[in-house]
């Protein structure tokens, strides 16, 4: 998956949906020794058609689906890599599909530096504002228009001009070695601390819905980078 980030603080979402049919997120092939697998449950309470634990290191989440169906996830950690070890389904009645097996997430992140334009200041000069430090730096995130990653944009910038040096490239790597369940609602999310993105730094996150066949996996990182679009 090939991203761009829009702030200093990201979300960035896949939701998974399935039959009995196929998964949507990457694999990797083969299995691995698990490492062992701490989760904090201390917000995590059990309900009907929405559970969770561990067993033999590894974390399993099942939830009531659409029409009658089930679903199940088993999460493990692979050398600080967090796996989804299975994706399954059963129908009302029927047997478990497994459906995805020893999947693994990869984000692919560039960023460049927001910059104020000439024309995103003259009705600020028009109405007596004085471009001062403090006014352009605010001003940055209001651009109609920008474009971070083109180094000769087709409009004037105020401040330096744009360096291949501004824009960096990355990609996801993972230092997890425990986990933490929460129940919120309908919902039950299972967050894997240590992600790394470059510049960006956070936790990778799956979300079961009660009552549909989704699961939501998000990225959230954040950036101590200043005007990172």
């Amino acid at each position: 998956m090939r991203l761009l980030l829009c702030a200093s603080a990201v979300t960035v979402s896949t939701v998974l949906v399935w039959t009995t049919a196929t998964a949507t997120i990457g694999g990797a092939g083969g299995t691995s020794a698990i490492d062992a697998v701490t989760c904090n449950m201390a917000q995590y309470k059990a309900s009907p058609g929405l559970t969770a634990g561990i067993s033999e290191n590894v974390l399993t989440v099942a939830w009531s689906g659409q029409n009658g169906s089930e679903m199940r996830a088993r999460y493990a950690i692979d050398g600080r890599q967090p796996v989804v070890r299975e994706l399954s389904v059963r129908r009302a009645g029927g047997q478990w599909a497994t459906i995805g097996q020893n999947l693994t997430p990869d984000y692919h992140v560039v960023s460049g530096i927001r910059r104020m334009s000439t024309q995103q200041a003259e009705p600020l000069k028009a109405a007596g504002v004085e471009l001062t430090p403090d006014v352009i730096e605010k001003n940055r995130w209001y651009a109609f228009w920008d474009a971070p990653l083109v180094l000769k944009p087709g409009r004037e910038i105020i401040g330096p001009p744009r360096s291949e040096s501004d824009i960096k490239r990355a990609s996801a790597s993972f230092h997890a070695s425990s986990c933490a369940v929460k129940s919120d609602g309908a919902a039950l999310q299972v967050t894997f601390p240590g992600l790394s993105m470059g510049i960006f730094s956070g936790d990778l996150q799956f979300t079961a819905y009660r009552g549909t066949n989704l699961l939501r996996m998000d990225a959230l990182a954040t950036t101590r980078a200043e005007w990172i679009a």
